[in-house]
């Protein structure tokens, strides 16, 4: 189960890239263009105030928790995912970061390749990204490499992040109207599919190259179990709203979090204990957003869009 919980970055990749694609999709269709470096600034707003605080916070405030040298700067430069595949991971908090890492280089290639590719041959290009990454996972398993050398490589690592585009792509800046058995049986699927796959495959030699696209499959199941869902409860629509807001700040701290409460909570039963840090978790993440992140999404909210499906600007 532990091990399942990992491929939870894919479901992540493949939400991320959907919503990427989405808007710059939307964004070209509306201006018949992309303004990159607006996109880079908005990217940049969201993402490197909290991540370079917590690698100065576990460097400087606490650094028994710090990167070792050697991860330092290639964290630093967004290429620590690279770092992670030679070298293994690092002994700190820090290290679920390298999926940060490639979902910057993400961030920087894609709206290039967007304004660069024209829109009826997107769908090739993701066939073309989609091959070379299993023939990046053929070659290394060919060559005996050992996790995480697939699993924190961004070449091998391109199936989630290619669905999550297509998925984009395919719906047109469209919802989905799947009716709930439907969505029941998308999400079913994709929970099971994952959990069986990471049950009988490994992260590394030939089963990883059925694990793989089989969990960047789940995960965009489960994607389009929820995507277009309208909840009847507010409150609990709220609550998820919230945790969705802040989902970001409980992926940075959740390892510093665990780590420094079970040297408190040592002697606490299992069970309370997982319940304890999860709140605390909730809370440094709330005030992660509040007093960190919020101030430069106000500035990243001038930089935005508005509110405009595709559907209103392409033709049905």
């Amino acid at each position: 189960m532990a091990r399942a919980g990992g491929t939870g970055v894919d479901v992540f990749f493949v939400l991320s890239s959907y919503l990427i694609t989405e808007l710059l999709l939307r964004e070209l269709q509306t201006l018949g263009t992309l303004r990159v470096s607006a996109f880079y600034l908005r990217r940049i707003l969201r993402i490197w105030p909290l991540y370079y605080s917590f690698l100065a916070l576990v460097t400087f405030v606490i650094p028994r928790y710090g990167l070792p040298p050697l991860y330092l700067l290639p964290f630093a430069l967004f290429v620590g995912n690279w770092a992670v595949a030679d070298h293994g991971y690092p002994s700190s908090p820090a290290a679920p970061l390298w999926s940060v890492s490639i979902e910057e280089q993400f961030y920087l290639a894609w709206p290039l390749l967007l304004i660069t590719v024209r829109q009826a041959r997107l769908k090739w290009l993701c066939i073309v990204l989609l091959t070379v990454s299993i023939c990046a996972r053929f070659y290394l398993v060919a060559n005996h490499v050992v996790h995480p050398a697939i699993w924190c490589n961004t070449i091998a690592r391109l199936d989630p992040i290619v669905l999550g585009a297509m998925t984009a792509i395919g719906l047109n800046g469209r919802l989905p109207a799947f009716t709930r058995p439907l969505r029941i049986g998308l999400l079913v699927s994709g929970i099971a599919s994952i959990l069986i796959v990471v049950r009988y495959c490994g992260f590394d030699g030939p089963g990883s190259l059925l694990l793989y696209p089989a969990v960047a499959v789940g995960s965009t199941f489960i994607l389009l179990s929820f995507l277009g869902l309208e909840t009847t409860c507010q409150r609990t629509s709220s609550i998820f709203a919230y945790l969705g807001r802040i989902t970001y700040g409980l992926y940075v701290f959740h390892l510093l979090v665990l780590r420094l409460g079970s040297e408190f909570l040592r002697m606490v039963p299992l069970v309370p204990r997982v319940l304890v840090l999860f709140l605390v978790n909730v809370v440094v993440a709330a005030a992660s957003y509040k007093f960190l992140e919020r101030p430069f999404l106000r500035l990243k909210s001038r930089l935005s869009l508005p509110a405009v499906s595709r559907s209103q600007v392409v033709a049905p």
